[in-house]
């Protein structure tokens, strides 16, 4: 057999990267937890090179595994005509669910007739059998590198050319440079303010290690930490990303493999809108830890546990993997704490309720978990995150946050369309019992307007849309569409109506490319041009000596850059999220300054002044919406110099004689 099938070479990549961010988390995640000086990272060093040099060892395991194709029979059967009209009954209900749902906002009726559809479908078919090695072909060669390298281009392409800039920058982005360049431990303090013992806005965040990699590369290379963050670490996701869709792909269409892999990169473009869907946290924004945890992680461990699922692999074979994962998603992003350990118990009661027989093995599975909740029960003991609240939410169970993930009516019916294959996918596929037993499993124990205020209360701190994350819902509408071109018997003709299909679904206003806030710009970095080109022009001209006070845009970019002065703030939402630790005192000149540079309040003017005087402001930076209003009143009357003005920003000195 060939070893430079594509198949092949993409799995040794995400063996590769696997092991060595896997073991950098395990090295660096207690290194932060303990406040351990920057030096200490050559401990995550040595771990990662020693993980993927164990990965790497386990290619032979799990090659047989993972990389072996079913040429058994068609995948898609006829139900009994029976079995088709109660479907189509089931389809019926859900849709006058969802037209119930679009002016109530009430998810209940939707849920309830979505789970009764996927019981059904579980109910009308056998139990499926447990696949063994010797009823599956040994991997064949492939048709050699260039469909990979081609792959690889197209995502790399796509990431560099679409800009898709993320606020969250303001801090992602001064935590590692804080590491680099601050005195004391990693991630004890937030450099965001230039503020000394400023505490770090959630705790949560010590239990990520894609800060202190950032912080490494930067610190070995020399480079800026934003290029680091935005080009060089996403490049790397990239190649990641696919290979791992190389790997699902073959795994589950054999030859077909590049099918899935590119419908799999306009499905995930597809769910956009907001900021909280799989699109806009997707393949733009590799550069944010919830990007990889969306589109490589949740995954492949879900594709993990399937595939081991079929063939009965023994649990001292799969824990290691699925453990690899867990520490990779909880080093990529807090929000793994939850996120992994549902995706992999939703996956494992699939295989429960779809074959049991074997549950003590899927027991001893869910060990592999254990290391991402022991670091969740660290911080609940002796550093309990502050739960984040969004205010104006509507209450958790009524909508189970479907606007917040599809945006608008056409992503929802895609959704429900997604929903409505997997619940009834028993019935109609070779193995579909797995799917629909997933669907009933999810519903049960995530989407489940009963238990969605214990998330809310107990697990997200109010962020219940990110439970939607444990879903792999683009692979699940790449699988289907896949599987639809597939059985059609026009592969390439098929391939070409669906990506036109999805491309021009991505340009509307609810996909990735027509979305607000979203261009076709080729960059290297994630950052807003004409804000962008102010921050370069605060950086070379502020004193650090007295902080900056910027309109949002901006002051939420400064804090990504070495060197960047003190800030009054960088977003307002940080600010408010400080409030449990950061004395009042501190906040309200803040706050009564955030609000008046951003026009959003009628600040008293002597208010505003004197707040100015007690933080020694030095600069001045005003959008082009507040040049002309009442902003420039309370300038005048301190007399503040113009000293630029850049893309419609007005920049002013001023001096108040302040100590």
């Amino acid at each position: 057999m060939s070893t430079t099938a594509p198949h092949f070479f993409g799995l040794r990549i995400l063996l590769l990267w696997l092991g060595f961010f896997a073991g950098w988390s395990v090295g660096s995640i207690p290194l932060t937890l303990m406040g351990m000086p920057f030096s200490s990272v050559w401990v995550a060093a040595l771990a990662g090179v020693l993980g993927a040099i164990a990965a790497l060892r386990a290619e032979a395991t799990w090659t047989p595994v993972l990389m072996t194709s079913n040429p058994g029979p068609q995948m898609f059967h006829p139900p009994p005509r029976s079995v088709l009209i109660a479907c189509g009954i089931g389809g019926l209900c859900m849709a006058a669910a969802a037209i119930y749902f679009i002016p109530t906002n009430d998810a209940r009726p939707l849920w309830a007739t979505t789970l009764a559809l996927a019981i059904f479908s579980l109910v009308v078919t056998p139990r499926d059998h447990v696949a063994t090695a010797a009823q599956y072909d040994r991997p064949q060669q492939g048709p050699g590198l260039v469909p990979f390298c081609l792959l690889v281009v197209l995502i790399c392409g796509l990431y560099v050319l679409i800009l898709r800039p993320d606020a969250d920058d303001a801090f992602y982005l001064n935590l590692p440079i804080g590491m680099v360049f601050s005195q004391g431990g990693m991630l004890t303090t937030d450099t965001m303010y230039g503020i000394d013992a400023w505490p770090v806005l959630g705790t949560n965040y010590k239990i990520e290690a894609l800060p202190t990699l950032i912080a490494a590369i930067a610190w070995a290379t020399g480079l800026p930490v934003v290029i680091v963050s935005h080009f060089v670490l996403p490049m790397i996701w990239c190649v990641v990303l696919a290979a791992t869709l190389a790997v699902i792909g073959y795994g589950m269409f054999g030859r077909n493999w590049w099918v899935f892999a590119v419908l799999s990169v306009l499905a995930s473009m597809i769910f956009a809108g907001t900021l909280q869907s799989w699109g806009v946290h997707g393949l733009t924004r590799l550069f944010h830890g919830k990007g990889p945890l969306i589109l490589i992680v949740v995954p492949l461990i879900v594709f993990t546990v399937w595939r081991s699922d079929m063939f009965d692999v023994r649990p001292g074979r799969v824990i290691p993997m699925l453990a690899g994962l867990s520490c990779a998603a909880l080093g990529l992003t807090a929000n793994a704490v939850y996120i992994a350990p549902l995706a992999l118990g939703l996956a494992l009661g699939a295989g429960w309720v779809a074959r049991s027989g074997r549950e003590p093995r899927r027991l001893l599975v869910l060990s592999a978990a254990l290391p991402v909740l022991a670091a969740g029960l660290w911080l609940l003991l002796f550093d309990k995150p502050v739960s984040v609240q969004v205010d104006g939410n509507l209450p958790p169970h009524e909508g189970l946050a479907l606007w917040d993930m599809v945006a608008g009516k056409p992503n929802l019916l895609l959704l429900l369309l997604v929903a409505v294959i997997a619940a009834a996918a028993a019935c109609f596929l070779r193995g579909g019992r797995w799917i629909s037993a997933f669907v009933v499993m999810t519903l049960l124990f995530v989407i489940n307007p009963w238990v969605w205020p214990a998330y809310d209360r107990f697990v997200t701190g109010g962020l219940n849309f990110r439970l939607w994350w444990a879903i792999p819902v683009p692979m699940m509408l790449a699988a289907f569409l896949t599987w639809g071109v597939v059985a059609s018997g026009w592969t390439r003709a098929g391939v070409a109506i669906v990506c036109a299909a999805l491309l021009l679904a991505t340009m509307t206003p609810f996909g990735l490319i027509g979305t607000r806030d979203t261009s076709i710009l080729p960059s290297m970095v994630k950052l807003p041009v004409n804000e962008q080109k102010v921050a370069a022009h605060v950086l070379a001209i502020a004193t650090h000596e007295h902080p900056v006070l910027a309109a949002e845009p901006v002051a939420a970019l400064l804090p990504g850059f070495e060197g960047s002065p003190p800030l009054v703030y960088s977003r307002r939402l940080y600010l408010d999220q400080s409030t449990p630790v950061v004395a009042p005192e501190q906040l309200r000149p803040r706050r009564i300054l955030s609000n008046w540079v951003n026009g959003d309040e009628d600040a008293d003017a002597i208010a505003v002044i004197e707040a100015m005087q007690t933080l020694c402001v030095d600069l001045v930076i005003l959008s082009p919406p507040q040049t002309a209003s009442a902003q420039m009143q309370v300038l005048n009357d301190i007399s503040a110099a113009s000293v630029a003005q850049i893309a419609g920003y007005h920049i002013y000195k001023i001096d108040l004689n302040c100590v």
